[in-house]
């Protein structure tokens, strides 16, 4: 009588042991990929309402830009003095003189074109906001606040994958025109770089990149005509400040995110030196493109690369009203952006 078999074989066992490891690792990973794909949608969601946030305080605060004033009295009436122009007036209330202050100290001081996270942190705008100084009986200083944006390397992501943080740093100072000339026009003020902060604040971290521009118009500031009768006109220049910021998962640089916003400010802009990139599309003709890169013209087509950091992608001519275009990719990365013809 043949013994019934009983158990299984050594063979049998491994093969049994290694298809539920095998079954534990596809579960495994597939929790893991859903960890990672839900930690990513968890990260899009903060980018988001942080940009918002980023873009609107930025836009608040840039629309608030102004010079110093001082608000006194004289002749029993209030008299308004500032810092950027002088206007005098004839008994009947003509504009006679208009005189306009050359110094740069006190406009916004930008870096534009493209600027990327380094290992050092990079100043890429300062400018101030300012409270009137009153002198109407009672004396109050005036007050600026002057505002500084700062691209930082992101402790966390910039040693993984060269990501920054934008930080907002805010000094305060007082003034007072009292004893000058000119009230506030005589004033002589710079930024206290120097100076401690009074606040600051992280705005938004797994920054990839900024592009900061700006457009201007001639304004007429006023007609002043002399006893003589000399015409003395002057103008000023409206500025229109563009931010965008574009923000990548440390991860995964194919997943990107980017907001902006852009502003009409109150104050004249200087450049500040640093290592922003500008690109101006003149024309484009068939396959060529003529461009001014940080100021110098050149002809570029697919191919070309630009200050080492940007290369043309695509070149497209425009047709009728529609203005062409080149696209640049930047760093050799996946990320693209188009600059339009200027008509």
């Amino acid at each position: 009588m043949n013994g019934t078999r009983r158990g299984i074989t050594l063979v049998e066992a491994l093969i049994g042991a290694i298809l539920l490891l095998l079954l534990f690792y596809a579960a495994f990973r597939t929790l893991l990929m859903a960890r990672q794909e839900a930690l990513k949608g968890l990260w899009l969601q903060e980018q988001i309402i942080a940009l918002r946030n980023t873009t609107r305080a930025l836009g608040q605060a840039i629309k608030a830009s102004s010079y110093p004033s001082t608000i006194a009295r004289e002749g029993g009436e209030e008299v308004v003095f500032s810092y950027k122009e002088a206007r005098s007036f004839d008994g009947s209330g003509r504009l006679r003189q208009l005189d306009v202050k050359g110094e740069t100290d006190l406009d916004m001081k930008l870096v534009s074109g493209f600027i990327s996270p380094s290992a050092v942190p990079q100043r890429v705008m300062v400018f101030p906001i300012c409270t009137p100084e009153l002198d109407a009986g009672n004396h109050t200083p005036g007050r600026i606040v002057w505002n500084e944006l700062v691209l930082e390397p992101d402790p966390a992501y910039f040693p993984l994958a060269g990501l920054g943080r934008l930080k907002w740093i805010e000094r305060e100072t007082t003034y007072s025109s009292q004893g000058l000339a000119s009230r506030a026009f005589s004033l002589n003020l710079t930024f206290p770089a120097n100076q401690p902060p009074t606040r600051e604040k992280v705005l938004i971290s797994s920054v990839d990149g900024l592009f900061i521009s700006y457009f201007s118009v001639d304004e007429l500031r006023g007609i002043a005509v002399t006893t003589k009768g000399e015409i003395n006109r002057k103008l000023r220049r409206r500025f229109l400040v563009s931010v965008r910021i574009d923000c990548s998962h440390f991860r995964d640089e194919r997943m990107r995110i980017g907001d902006q916003c852009s502003v009409v400010n109150n104050i004249d802009i200087s450049e500040l030196v640093g290592g922003g990139m500008t690109l101006v599309v003149l024309a484009v003709t068939g396959n060529q493109a003529k461009v001014r890169f940080n100021g110098s013209e050149t002809m570029v087509g697919v191919g070309s690369v630009l200050g080492g950091r940007l290369k043309v992608t695509r070149v497209k001519a425009g047709s009728g009203s529609e203005p062409g275009f080149i696209e640049v990719s930047i760093d050799g990365s996946s990320r693209t952006q188009v600059f339009l013809e200027q008509k």
